[in-house]
């Protein structure tokens, strides 16, 4: 494969403020009647828009908990309407920060606690205005430019949340742009972890550490912008590793991230090739049909699983893991009779193929895991996105599955769902010619 020529693409960056007004609720937690009360730092739509010989495409990360389809086809269609970018070469997902609007959608994702409640026609609105204003924007200051593909592991902020001991993706990507002239254009990364520094108790809307790690590297190359794309994060956050729920806390892990991608960028390659497409792979889910009995024994054992850690003193990350197993059981108690009665849940599944990368969108909190068997056996660097184009909620992982966790208590989805998910995205990468046949 060859690598790109010099001045083969051309390649521009745009940002819109997509902060809503104090007084909102926040998704992410289960927060009850709590609503926002001050901003700490602005949630934003940030924009790669990306034009080579075989098209144009478009790359939208969003400071928000999750998008859902309805508010993904509205950004498709206005960027349709104005720039004539199709569906399936505009990719829009969130960076789940705990710590942004809720009220975002009616569907799926809008029947669990965490997300905030009713929706918010004004606040939906703003954000899909400002994505679609943020693409514009990106597409006109679009320049020549060289495209560089580049990773570093990242130190101190991942650990898998359910076993600090247990599988997590510690490489951060970078897909960068420089101009002629050598500058930082601007650069999308891709790292898999929670943004979850701040707690519960915070009613301050902020983007959390992926905001901080962008502030860094942007302070660093005046006049670039950095999309940020959460990867396979499911049982990812920062609960082993974070020291306080503080935003001393957020800026310190966010430097941490923005070091390691700094790093990335500085040792970045060209990238290889010229192809630029996109396919996006629709599939029904069934819901999981959890008898009321199972509910009612999960929920009775995280009760006592609870008490039982409170009562032995347990430290604060490791009593985290049991109240949100509580948690969990809670949610699924309320919602089971309204999962029995909704029909599958609808997927879709994107894979965009810029030069020889491959990236891979799925609308799910992915375990890691499920990400690795997502991208077995595809050539040449692969990203796996999530919380991308809807939301679907958890999908664990095979082993997962076999123990009872904040996660597995709470997805939409059973086992069976698992190998749906994965085998719709490797549909997507062979739809592209990235996967296997």
């Amino acid at each position: 494969m060859t690598e790109q020529k010099a001045g083969e693409w051309r390649v521009g960056f745009g940002r819109s403020d997509i902060t809503p007004p104090v007084g909102v609720p926040l998704a992410g937690y289960n927060r009850g009647s709590a609503v926002s009360t001050s901003v700490h730092d602005p949630l934003t739509a940030t924009a790669m828009f990306i034009a080579g010989a075989a098209g144009e495409a478009a790359i939208v990360g969003l400071d928000l908990g999750a998008v859902d389809g309805a508010m993904t086809a509205a950004i498709r269609e206005g960027l349709g309407r104005r720039t004539g970018l199709t569906a399936e070469r505009v990719l829009v997902a969130a960076t789940h920060t705990h710590s942004g609007p809720g009220g975002l959608s009616d569907g799926p994702m809008s029947k669990l606690d965490d997300f905030g409640g009713p929706k918010l026609e004004a606040v939906v609105k703003q954000v899909t205005d400002g994505a679609v204003q943020a693409v514009v924007t990106a597409r006109a200051a679009a320049v020549s430019a060289t495209l560089l593909l580049g990773a570093h592991d990242v130190q101190g902020v991942a650990a898998n949340r359910n076993d600090p001991a247990g599988p997590v993706e510690a490489t951060a990507g970078v897909l960068a742009a420089i101009d002629e002239m050598g500058r930082l254009l601007g650069a999308v990364v891709d790292f898999a972890c929670h943004p979850t520094v701040m707690s519960a108790d915070n009613l301050a809307i902020s983007a959390d550490f992926p905001g901080a790690a962008r502030r860094a590297i942007e302070r660093e190359n005046p006049g670039a912008l950095v999309v940020y794309l959460n990867g396979a994060a499911g049982d990812v956050s920062t609960r082993y590793t974070r020291q306080e729920a503080t935003f001393d806390e957020v800026e310190r892990m966010g430097c941490l991230l923005a070091g390691a991608l700094s790093t990335a960028i500085q040792e970045a390659r060209p990238l290889s090739g010229s192809a630029l497409r996109g396919v996006l792979v629709g599939t029904s889910i069934p819901v999981r049909d959890l008898p009321p009995e199972v509910i009612e024994e999960n929920l009775a054992k995280a009760r006592a699983a609870y008490a039982k850690a409170k009562a032995d003193g347990l430290p604060a990350a490791e009593l985290r893991k049991v109240e949100t197993l509580l948690e969990g059981a809670e949610v699924a108690h309320k919602a089971s009779v309204l999962l029995r009665s909704m029909g599958p849940l609808e997927g879709e599944f994107q894979a965009l193929a810029v030069g020889d990368l491959t990236i891979l969108a799925a609308p799910a909190e992915l375990f890691t895991e499920v990400g690795r068997e997502i991208k077995r056996g595809i050539p040449g660097p692969t990203w796996v996105v999530g919380y991308a184009n809807g939301y679907i909620g958890y999908v664990p992982s095979t082993e997962a599955w076999k123990r009872a966790s904040y996660e597995t208590n709470i997805a939409m989805i059973g086992p069976a769902g698992t190998a749906m998910v994965i085998e719709a995205a490797r549909e997507a990468a062979r739809r592209i010619g990235r996967g296997e046949s």
